[in-house]
């Protein structure tokens, strides 16, 4: 055997599982392309969709200004931007939004009377019926915070499988908003805020066409973008700027004074 073709031999050997590899790449490369621009697809549809409906006599704009019971409010009324969301508070992706964008926003947006903040309940299973039900049972001004409490430890009530232990969870939870065990078991088996809360769920599925949490409207219009605090300033700046220019009190450029000739 010549020694030509044992290097030739050896370098076969080599870089077959190379190729393979690179050609496995080239798949994985395609298959990913394909999932991502079938995602892309799905959400032009869905962001569609959505442009449709708000154009429609059916979308009740009216919901998304007027105060309706239950609603958790926070800043200056006035405020140039207005925020609604809808959540559950047993979605995860609310926590998210809530932990990674609320206090950020509220920090620099809500405290500085850029923004108004009302948060609404849609809740997605009988646990976050339940919580809910407790936020209002909390005195007005403690409500923020306790939604905050729940959501910080939502993984702790949840996903319990039993109501017994629900029950021990939001117990343990209220007492962060002042609730003693009397004013729980009042608050826990309140049927009527029950239909009320479901009602108004109800009202925005159809009324503001709402099929997941968190929803979120910024002055009117549903937010479809990435909710990450970057993005999400973005669209705020953008919407404070507009809102300057519209009542006049953007800040005038300065204007460029004529060179004297020489």
């Amino acid at each position: 055997m010549s020694k030509f073709f044992l290097i030739s031999l050896l370098l076969t050997s080599l870089s077959f599982p190379a190729f393979a590899e690179e050609k496995l790449k080239e798949e994985d490369s395609a298959d990913y392309k394909k999932k991502m621009e079938e995602q892309l697809k799905t959400y032009e549809d869905y962001t569609k969709k959505v442009r449709d409906f708000e154009k429609t006599g059916d979308f009740k704009s009216n919901l998304l200004t007027k105060d309706l019971p239950y609603d958790i409010s926070v800043g200056n009324k006035n405020a140039p931007v207005k925020i609604v969301e809808y959540a559950s508070l047993s979605c995860i992706h609310c926590k998210e939004f809530h932990d990674n964008v609320y206090y950020n926003m509220k920090k620099n947006y809500i405290d500085s009377g850029k923004v108004y903040f009302k948060y609404r309940h849609f809740p997605l299973n009988g646990h976050a019926l339940k919580a809910a039900i407790l936020v209002d049972c909390v005195s007005e001004i403690e409500r923020p915070a306790f939604v905050g409490a729940l959501f910080k430890s939502q993984t702790q009530w949840g996903y319990v499988k039993n109501e017994s232990g629900l029950i021990d969870r939001l117990k343990t939870i209220s007492k962060i908003g002042g609730l003693d065990s009397k004013d729980f078991e009042k608050c826990y088996n309140n049927e009527k805020a029950e239909n009320q809360i479901l009602e108004q769920q109800k009202d925005a599925a159809k009324g503001l066409n709402i099929d997941a949490t968190p929803s979120l409207f910024i002055n009117g219009v549903r937010y479809l973008g990435s909710r990450t605090y970057e993005d999400f300033s973005k669209i705020l700046e953008e919407e404070v700027k507009k809102s300057e220019k519209l009542n006049g009190k953007a800040k005038p450029k300065k204007e460029k004074k004529p060179k004297k000739n020489k």
